[in-house]
């Protein structure tokens, strides 16, 4: 019978995955897709572009960011923090994404 107070290892775990993989990169997909939208309102990026861009650069630094713990004494390269990574990344980009869509179709309804 285990419970968290006897091995606080898989909260631990659960915490850093949420907090240092999920959030964080979740935090740069707002950004990128934010620095996008701008770009798209100049009119050099369309809608589908910034998915694409958004997406390729999410996964990009995913797997650079694992791929310099493969090289650091002590870290793997753990395909699943990518996944999680991703995850992140792709959910509040998308998130934004929806809010920018939504309100610029809005604004273009009123005029």
């Amino acid at each position: 019978n285990s419970s968290v107070l006897t091995n606080p290892e898989p909260l631990h775990d659960c915490i850093r995955k949420l907090f240092g993989h999920f959030f964080l990169f979740g935090a740069s997909g707002l950004l990128t897709v934010a620095t996008l939208s701008t770009i798209e309102d100049a009119y050099i990026f369309h809608k589908k572009d910034i998915i694409i861009v958004a997406s390729c650069s999410g996964l990009f630094l995913a797997l650079l960011s694992e791929l310099i713990q493969y090289f650091v004494p002590g870290r793997v390269f753990a395909f699943t923090d990518v996944l999680i990574d991703l995850a992140g990344f792709i959910s509040f980009g998308a998130i934004l994404f929806a809010v920018v869509y939504f309100s610029n179709k809005k604004k273009i309804h009123k005029n």
